[in-house]
């Protein structure tokens, strides 16, 4: 499957953290598709969103190493572009993700994404882990998998 054809019909994505540190850190597998898919949102006009956990997340091994200019691209992508919507984990997301650790036995951040992302509404949730594939709420894809 290719991005156009993943994002037909589709109106808020969720981005999952994994795809900010390729994208931000240039991976070397994953650079070009992380690009592909922000430009194609932009074009298509469809919202990109995340949680606050993903500013946690992405920050911690930037911090670890003293890399200013990597911790100010993180800030500059998640705070001052439209790129991406960046929401706040509320009480509500916070119970919801408690019920998504109970039903699928997920980690609590991945329970905190997926509970963010159906409290926002998103019709999909772009990641890399295969194990979220398991959600039924929510229409899930492995970036792996697309072409």
């Amino acid at each position: 499957m290719n991005f156009a054809t993943m994002l037909q019909g589709v109106r808020n994505i969720y981005i999952d953290t994994a795809l900010f540190i390729y994208f931000v850190e240039n991976h070397p597998t994953y650079a070009q598709k992380t690009h592909d898919l922000f430009s194609l949102t932009q074009q298509m006009r469809i919202e990109n969103n995340t949680s606050t956990l993903t500013i946690t997340e992405v920050l911690v091994k930037p911090m670890q190493l003293g890399d200013l200019p990597v911790m100010n691209a993180y800030k500059t992508l998640l705070y001052e572009t439209n790129i991406v919507h960046v929401h706040t984990i509320t009480s509500d997301i916070a119970e919801s993700a408690a019920a998504m650790r109970v039903r699928y036995t997920i980690r609590t951040p991945d329970a905190l994404h997926i509970a963010t992302a159906l409290h926002t509404q998103c019709d999909m949730f772009v990641t890399n882990d295969y194990q979220l594939t398991r959600i039924n709420e929510l229409r899930v894809v492995v970036l792996d998998e697309i072409d």
